[in-house]
């Protein structure tokens, strides 16, 4: 027998050991009581092994950790069942299970971002130009006259025209002056294809576009709908465009409804996106909430990220943070399902993946890191997703120290028995021979009969 005891953790008392020589389904019981010798809670786990022999531990909490209270007691028995002839062997191993605290670094998401980012973010964004002052007036373009004084003109203008070669002196400024008041009387008249083609008589070919499509512009507010028919019609697209871009922008201030109306009839994406920077820059001034609806009309995504932007600028001016975060995650969906930013370019060195750099770090400082956090673990892209958590760390995250507990078991008890056993064919004399305590030495089961002297 070896023993290996350790008396600062636990003990073990044997109250009940079998004497006689084990055999299957007899008494074969080993009983115990273990005291835990400290003052706190504790630990333990027992390993019971066998040789030659099965073992069944009861209780079965036994089997696995089990913790003791300050000096608890608690009882165990054991059930021996041979396997062969000869000795067995019961092992006892008692582990105390110490508990060791040790510091981690860990990666942590802050609680709040170590600086405000917001308005350096913010600064670089400048897209909007100034806005013009719109000094253009139609009822210059109106000039109330009678039919009969319309006439009148026309045949004034018609003998000056055919005396113009022998008039020398007469300035052709005059002859279209008197041409632009005569499509003026006829645009006042609600004859805007009259006032349009008296206009194209004006002799000066860039003088003559310019006037013709200021009387299509101050007609629009007389009459929108005709204006777009005749709109409808014209061939030169950039010209066209122009005079849409100035219409739209004129019907901010007049009715803001009809402008999807106006802008519908240009077909570019590129010419409808620059006439939509337009009111959008426009509307900032004056209702930014207008200014958000129209920036989803924009095709162009970069072009609308930046519009974007550009408005919660705008907004940050009245900390309307709600609205803010609305915006940024409008930002991030356009964003991430953009092939500018799911494609990796260059290490992501492109426009799109600065301002998703951007739009995070502002949900970080308006919302709280663990959101943008969210957001960042959201990114399908491993690659993506890896990139921005790393280039953001800063901002969003921190190493801290963590106490972690392992467990470390400690043998604190090791004892061994050896039994005689017997498992071959039991008869009924050998049976009551072990109920009555007896035993045989260990040879003899193992059939050596190399011996001098018996003892019975």
């Amino acid at each position: 027998m070896s023993t290996t005891p350790n008396g600062n953790a636990i003990s073990l008392k044997i109250t009940k050991f079998p004497q006689h020589l084990l055999i299957p389904n007899a008494d074969n019981i080993v009983s115990f009581q273990t005291t835990s010798l400290s003052n706190q809670e504790e630990n333990f786990r027992f390993a019971f092994k066998g040789e030659n022999m099965n073992i069944d531990v009861k209780p079965e909490e036994f089997k696995r950790e089990i913790k003791f209270g300050p000096n608890e007691t608690k009882d165990i028995t054991l059930t021996l069942t041979p396997t062969s002839d000869g000795f067995g062997k019961l092992i006892i191993d008692i582990y105390w299970l110490k508990i060791v605290e040790y510091t981690v670094k860990i990666q942590k998401v802050r609680t709040t971002v170590p600086k405000s980012k917001i308005k350096k973010i913010l600064g670089k964004k400048g897209f909007f130009k100034d806005n013009k002052k719109n000094d253009f007036d139609n009822n210059e373009y109106l000039v109330s006259l009678k039919k009969n004084d319309i006439k009148t003109l026309e045949n004034e203008l018609k003998s000056i025209k055919e005396k113009l070669n022998s008039l020398e002196n007469f300035q052709v400024s005059e002859i279209n002056k008197k041409i632009k008041t005569i499509a003026k009387a006829y645009l006042a008249n609600n004859d805007l294809y009259k006032a349009l083609e008296t206009a194209l008589q004006i002799s000066n070919q860039s003088e003559q576009l310019e006037f013709y499509y200021n009387i299509l512009r101050a007609y629009s507010r007389v009459n929108l709908e005709k204006t777009i028919q005749t709109i409808n019609s014209l061939t030169d697209q950039q010209r066209r465009n122009e005079v849409i871009n100035k219409i739209a922008l004129d019907y901010v201030d007049i009715d803001p409804v009809q402008i999807n109306s106006i802008i519908s009839l240009i077909q570019d994406s590129t010419s409808k996106d620059q006439v939509l920077v337009d009111l959008i820059s426009k509307f900032l001034t004056k209702s930014p909430d207008i200014a958000l609806r129209f920036s989803n009309l924009i095709q162009d995504e970069v072009l609308r990220v930046k519009i974007l932007f550009n408005i919660i600028k705008k907004i940050q001016e009245t900390n309307n943070k709600e609205q803010i975060l609305k915006i940024i995650h409008q930002i991030n969906q356009i964003i991430l399902n953009s092939q500018k930013i799911t494609l990796p370019n260059q290490n992501y060195e492109n426009i799109m993946y600065e301002f998703l750099k951007d739009s995070v770090c502002i949900l970080a400082e308006l919302d709280c890191p663990e959101v943008a956090d969210s957001v960042v673990k959201g990114i399908p892209n491993n690659q993506l997703r890896e990139k921005i958590a790393k280039d953001l760390f800063n901002v969003l995250y921190e190493m801290v120290d963590e106490v972690r507990r392992k467990i470390e078991p400690t043998i604190v008890f090791s004892q061994y028995y050896h039994l005689n056993i017997y498992a071959s064919k039991i008869t009924n004399e050998i049976r009551n021979f072990c109920l009555l305590g007896g035993n045989v030495s260990n040879n003899l089961l193992m059939r050596d009969f190399n011996f001098n002297n018996l003892f019975l």
